[in-house]
């Protein structure tokens, strides 16, 4: 996520420098600070969220990890969720700052990062993204 705050304030004319603070911010925002906010997480947690569904449709003994410094936040939410919570209990040790992205496709409508990180029982990991 701070990667996507950096980046609208320094490859946009006028957006300002937004942090992210371990507060989930309102949804719906009130000026640009928060709309900047708002808007990243919480498409980003839909990614997240649709991403685990249609996982836990295919693999339903699965257990959920995310990594990342962003980590802490992402979970507190995720956990609100009454069909994701029982996978996020823990049990599955995550790497400080592992959630790292090794490569990116699209095609059509849909958006692929291949993760070098966090690998699993020896598998990577490939999310799609529809868009």
């Amino acid at each position: 996520m701070g990667l996507q705050l950096a980046t609208l304030s320094q490859k946009t004319g006028q957006l300002p420098k937004v942090e992210l603070s371990q507060q989930l911010p309102q949804r719906y925002a009130q000026n640009t600070n928060e709309a900047i906010q708002s808007g990243i997480i919480y498409t980003l947690l839909a990614g997240i969220k649709d991403f685990i569904a249609a996982w836990l449709q295919d693999y339903p003994a699965s257990k959920i990890v995310i990594t990342g410094g962003d980590r802490n936040l992402l979970l507190e939410v995720l956990k609100e969720d009454e069909h994701l919570e029982p996978f996020l209990r823990g049990g599955i040790p995550a790497k400080d700052n592992g959630f790292d992205i090794e490569g990116l496709a699209v095609q059509g409508k849909r958006i692929f990062l291949g993760l070098r990180g966090p690998v699993l029982q020896g598998w990577a990991i490939v999310l799609t993204l529809e868009i």
